[in-house]
Parts: C-alpha cells; structure tokens; sequence
C-alpha cells in the first residue's frame, strides 16, 4: 500500500472518530435538554450528581372543569368535546439574576400534543401574570387549557423561555433525585 492511501485511511479513520465522538456529545446534549426542561427525571438517561447552582423551581398540579365562572358573572365553556384544565404552577428563581415569566409562553402537553394557556385563563382569580423574578424571588398562579375530553391524566407543563438564555427548569422530584 502506497503512503498516500495509508494517510486517507488514517485520515478516514480520526474523521470516523470524530464523527462518532461529536453524535454521542450530541446526543447527550439532547437528552440533558430534555432533563433541563421540567419533564420527570425517571424517564432520563443521564445521571447528574448535583442540583446545578442555578435553576428555576416549577411544581404543578391541575384539574379539570366543565367550565369557568368569572368574576364578571358569566361562565366560559370550552370548544365542543374539550374540558379545561386548570394548573396551577409555582416558580422560584435560584440563582438567575432574573428570568421573566410570561403566560404566553407555558405550553400543557397532553398525549404527545401541546396547548397553548386558553384565552379564559384572564378570567381566572389568581392567573399567573407577566412579571419578572429576581434572584430569590417565587410566584404563583392559574393557567387554563382546553384539551380533549378524552385524553389521558397524563401531562407536562412546560416553558418556553424568549431570552437567549437555557434555563435549567427542575421540579421538586428533580431535586428529591439529586438528593
């Protein structure tokens, strides 16, 4: 074998390598990103042994409802065959300087489909407002989806930041896990 063949196969070889090394990187990349972004860590492939030192605490729970009272004196009902499900979300900044919370950007996903917050979320005491949380700084409040009366119990709330930051989005068993 001449040595130009022998240096295009050592040089097919490293970019092999290469390529193999960068797709397992890349791959880790996306399955941290799903970690990061609030779904339940039982389902992840990666194992982090610490809480990382900056992160935003979101805990949730919902219900459903044939509809909605508002405070005005009428009552909201949902699209034909839809009920509404009404979360309730609390957030805490650990350690971001600041990390702007805006209702348009929750999104409920229930059976491998996403919802976007339902306009009668307004109508709701307490809904979660348009605000910005410092440093050590919690909120609370109400979003309200509609979904398919017959879908599964089975959701996840997720944020969709606009900053150009990637916010490490944990739940209380995310912590209990690093525990």
């Amino acid at each position: 074998m001449g040595m130009g063949k022998t240096i295009i196969i050592v040089v097919a070889a490293i970019a092999l390598i290469g390529l193999v090394m960068v797709g397992g990187c890349f791959s880790l990349a996306i399955i941290g990103a799903a970690s990061d972004s609030g779904e339940s860590s039982s389902s992840s492939s990666t194992s982090v042994s610490k809480i990382p030192s900056e992160y935003i605490l979101m805990d949730y729970t919902g219900k459903t409802q044939s509809s909605i009272a508002s405070s005005y004196g009428y009552n909201t009902m949902p699209d034909s065959g839809k009920v509404f499900l009404i979360v309730s979300v609390k957030l805490e900044n650990h350690g971001y300087e600041e990390f702007y919370v805006n209702p348009t950007n929750f999104e409920l996903v229930v059976d491998n489909v996403a919802y976007d917050p339902d306009t009668a979320t307004y109508s709701l005491d307490g809904y979660i407002d348009s605000l910005t949380l410092k440093n050590g700084g919690k909120t609370s409040g109400v979003l309200a989806f509609q979904i398919p009366k017959d879908s599964s119990n089975s959701y996840s709330l997720e944020y969709n930041s606009i900053s150009w930051t990637d916010y490490n989005i944990l739940s209380s068993s995310d912590i209990l896990n690093f525990q």
